[in-house]
């Protein structure tokens, strides 16, 4: 992309952040879905085309195993994720806010903690678990310390990184206890911090992603979902134990996140064994959270 363009799209962006912003600030609540799934919908039509192919490769098997079109899917997912920004840029309005979130499956964070090398809470990729995730476990006096990047946000430009995606973690830091970057350069400096955070019996988060130094592909649906396995080697190296986090919106009314069961493996097993075994519990758990809530996984 050469400059007039990154520039055209930089600003963009920014006006799409405004937009956003203003609307969750002026606009009752009950009007976001209608709003945001009109939204999802021009979207897709914008995107997919004739063809109606989707981006996502899981979505057409997906689609016929919970009785949906694959283009009513991918609406319902940016319908959630718009939905979600509109959620969490609301909270620069200064009036005061509820946050309707459940959670379910403390006992297994107490247990966790209770052996005392903490515990990595391993959330998984939904539209709204970026925010809800975190304001769930604020609520529930289990604040995290999550690894993230300088891309997470809202763009992964130079002038995003700096400017637009601030505008976003300072929303989430406020429910966090730490944030830590895997920037380029400090990648060791940030994995040293969640030692010492685990070290300490302190919970961390990190998002379930395809990108890492090591990752194992492992059946899921009809085809193979690539997943990184870089929490699953800290678990190991630290004694932690791995909690999948799963963090969906269940009606117009209530969010639930839900801690589950650690994955186990045998610690006495090879390493590459041993998570493969792991990924692959955590797909199959994966999979019965993805048919009940399709449009709101993020692939």
């Amino acid at each position: 992309m050469n400059r007039i363009a990154e520039v055209v799209q930089d600003a963009g962006l920014g006006a799409e952040i405004a937009a956003a912003a203003l609307a969750s600030w002026i606009l009752p609540e009950r009007t976001w879905w209608p709003l945001t799934r009109a939204i999802g919908w021009a979207e897709v039509r914008l995107r997919l085309g004739r063809t109606g192919a989707s981006p996502y490769p899981f979505d057409r098997a997906l689609a016929v195993s919970v009785g949906r079109s694959p283009r009513s899917i991918a609406a319902e997912r940016l319908a959630s994720a718009h939905g979600a920004r509109l959620w969490g840029l609301r909270e620069y309005c200064r009036a005061r806010r509820t946050h309707p979130v459940v959670v379910g499956g403390t006992v297994h964070l107490d247990h966790a903690l209770a052996h005392g090398h903490g515990a990595i809470l391993w959330v998984g990729r939904f539209a709204w678990a970026t925010i809800i995730t975190k304001v769930g476990l604020r609520q529930a006096g289990c604040p995290v310390t999550h690894l993230s990047r300088s891309e997470h946000g809202f763009g992964t430009s130079a002038f995003a990184i700096r400017r637009l995606n601030p505008i976003w973690t300072r929303i989430e830091e406020r429910f966090l206890q730490d944030r830590l970057v895997m920037a380029p350069g400090s990648e060791m400096a940030a994995l040293r911090a969640l030692r010492r955070c685990l070290g300490a019996n302190g919970l961390v988060s990190i998002t379930v992603g395809d990108q890492g130094a090591r990752s194992v592909m492992v059946p899921f649906l009809n085809g193979k979902l690539r997943l990184a396995t870089g929490p699953l080697t800290l678990a190991a190296a630290c004694g932690s134990p791995i909690l999948p986090v799963f963090t969906v919106r269940e009606n117009e009314e209530t969010f639930l996140v839900q801690v589950e069961a650690p994955i186990e493996a045998g610690l006495n097993q090879d390493r590459k064994w041993r998570e493969a075994r792991m990924a692959e519990a955590y797909a199959r758990r994966l999979e019965s959270w993805v048919r009940n809530y399709p449009g709101q996984w993020l692939g």
